[in-house]
């Protein structure tokens, strides 16, 4: 199935569950395009919110500005350019974000990958590596069960590794920084 729906530029995106891996990408335009299997996909509209849920893959182009919680998803999750608020409950598999806003996660059992976001970072618990890059607000990871590699944070960082932890920083004044690892900290400061 291939289904556009008018959306509108900037709707709440309610996904309450994936059983395969999920593909989201944001776009500039007032339509959200879904692609899956006919029989498996469910959703409804109302009010400026889109609820979806699936048993199998899904693919979406939403607009960018929407506004995107994920309750449950069992595979990987891939979301590219949308730069509204992201909120993700559990994710089975990996996780990959670019070109984002906000982002608040409970819950990533594999790695995590994050490339560009326009404010802060919150994750409760990834139980995989955690590979971020180019932060615009604060960095706060409850528990990072593997490895980390952070670089370009603007922000405020708290994290808190169960491995290594890898950190280009370059500190503000008045920024806060917290990092507790439970092997090693590589921490890489400008020269001066």
């Amino acid at each position: 199935m291939t289904r556009s729906i008018h959306v509108g530029p900037s709707p709440k995106i309610n996904i309450n569950s994936v059983s395969g891996d999920l593909s989201i990408i944001g776009w500039d335009g007032e339509d959200m395009l879904i692609k899956a299997d006919d029989d498996e996909v469910r959703f409804e509209q109302k009010d400026g919110e889109v609820i979806l849920s699936t048993d199998d893959d899904l693919s979406l182009r939403i607009p960018k500005g929407a506004l995107l919680l994920l309750q449950s998803v069992d595979g990987d999750v891939a979301i590219r350019g949308v730069t509204g608020d992201i909120e993700l409950k559990a994710v089975g598999g990996d996780l990959s974000i670019r070109e984002a806003g906000s982002i608040a996660i409970d819950a990533v059992e594999g790695d995590f990958n994050l490339r560009s976001a326009k404010k802060n970072l919150y994750v409760k618990n990834a139980q995989g590596d955690v590979s971020i890059r180019d932060v615009e607000g604060s960095v706060t990871l409850d528990s990072v069960a593997d490895d980390l590699a952070l670089r370009g944070a603007r922000g405020n960082i708290k994290v808190n590794v169960g491995e290594d932890v890898v950190v280009y920083l370059e500190p503000k004044p008045d920024g806060e920084y917290s990092i507790t690892a439970g092997d090693d900290i590589l921490l890489v400061l400008p020269t001066n």
